[in-house]
């Protein structure tokens, strides 16, 4: 059991634990008054601080560990403890390799007086510029940190190269991502160097300033969020893909798209609430039918009727077989599972998808909707090492295709 030293003897982290658990079933925010909420409110943020500092010390550890059973890897675990992704798992051990070169940083990290944004801050620059610690550790007493992360950045900057070093960088890490949020819109994230990503903005913020006259003049009131969104639409696409005033759905010009729709649901004009129904775009959520029938007006046509749960036919109208496959299995997983995910028990992995043979296509399975399955490179390896009769691939050899088809769209 890990133990933590205090001045009255020693206490585990597990009794702490219980000890804030207990405080929080019995506590009555709405009975506390506001110098006993401001309190309360104080100490738990040293806890968070004194919590996040205990994870980042004892995660290189962790890592260093032997794998836990049923998890991929040691990161998938701490994910799961964390109840975070492996990538904010991946961003805290990185945070913590750099912090253990730095012996300052660890004693202010011992004390709580570093929040697990401050001490990413002053560990990524004090690594960059070793120098510089006991600058940023003084700017993390007394500035926000806002301003922190700002003098930070500074200093891992001017620790690479000269400007014209610093930009050949900048042009390699230029990327564009995007996903769907919490509130099923379409997110993105894009880097790009000062000079394009300046101008960028500067041309949003004027198209923004355009859609906020023109909304003046007709009576409407948004955010200057919701204005710089359109801008960057009509910019990318032109103005009749902005949604109009009434919330009227943008049209789409070109292009080919998928839109999984009860056919009922189409020739009536909207979903019924409750029911099994459906209208949606795979990987990106449900739109309303009148915007599907406005992509049906101009995009290429890709047919799929469903019964209930159940893909009972697709027809692509220029497209050979294998395209009808590949949608008919995209739309089947939408109707039955609500997204395309990997189909093994308790994985809701929805990235680097392979589709698998149930019955092994080398044993005669076919290729068909019935007998394929999307699996992660991880169960799908698994499955592939049972099916050789438990005997693990020789290093760098690829596992057997014999029962896949590839990865999905």
């Amino acid at each position: 059991m890990v133990e933590v030293c205090v001045s009255a003897g020693s206490l585990s982290a597990g009794s702490l634990a219980a000890g804030l658990r207990g405080l929080l079933a019995g506590l009555d925010p709405a009975s506390l008054s506001g110098e006993s909420a401001r309190r309360l409110f104080a100490e738990a943020a040293e806890i968070e601080r004194l919590g996040s500092a205990l994870k980042l010390l004892v995660a290189p550890a962790v890592k260093a560990s032997s794998p836990v059973a049923g998890h991929r890897s040691v990161e998938d675990w701490m994910a799961s403890q964390s109840r975070t992704s492996v990538a904010e798992v991946h961003k805290v051990i990185g945070t913590a390799e750099k912090v253990a070169q730095l012996p300052n940083t660890v004693a202010a990290l011992r004390s709580g007086a570093l929040s697990a944004s401050q001490v990413e801050a002053v560990a990524t620059a004090a690594v960059a510029s070793p120098g510089s610690e006991a600058e940023l550790l003084s700017a993390a007493r007394s500035e926000t940190v806002r301003e922190l992360e700002s003098r930070a950045r500074r200093v891992v900057l001017e620790s690479r190269g000269t400007v014209e070093q610093r930009y050949a960088r900048q042009r390699r890490l230029r990327s564009f991502a995007h996903w769907v949020d919490d509130e099923g819109m379409v997110a993105g994230r894009f880097r790009l160097t000062p000079d394009v990503g300046s101008a960028l903005i500067r041309t949003i913020q004027r198209q923004a300033d355009r859609g906020f006259r023109r909304a003046y003049r007709e009576g409407r009131r948004e955010s200057l969020e919701n204005y710089a969104a359109d801008a960057l639409v009509e910019l990318l696409t032109g103005p009749g893909m902005v949604a109009g005033p009434r919330g009227e759905a943008a049209r789409r010009t070109g292009g080919e798209l998928v839109v999984v729709v009860s056919h009922e649901a189409l020739r009536r004009g909207f979903v019924v609430e409750g029911s099994d129904e459906l209208c949606e775009l795979p990987g990106f959520g449900a739109v309303p039918v009148a915007a599907a029938r406005e992509m049906l007006a101009d995009c290429f046509l890709k047919a799929v009727v469903v019964d209930g749960t159940r893909v009972t036919h697709v027809k692509h109208f220029g497209r050979r077989r294998s395209a009808e496959i590949d949608t008919a299995l995209l739309a089947q997983n939408v109707v039955g599972e609500g997204s395309l995910r990997c189909s093994a028990e308790g994985c809701d992995r929805q990235v680097g998808l392979e589709w698998d043979h149930v019955q092994p296509f080398a044993e005669g399975g076919p290729t068909s909707v019935d007998n394929l399955q999307a699996l992660c490179r991880f169960h799908h390896r698994q499955k592939t090492v049972a099916q050789m009769g438990g005997r693990r691939a020789i290093p760098g050899e690829r596992p057997s295709r014999a029962g896949s088809e590839g990865e999905p769209p």
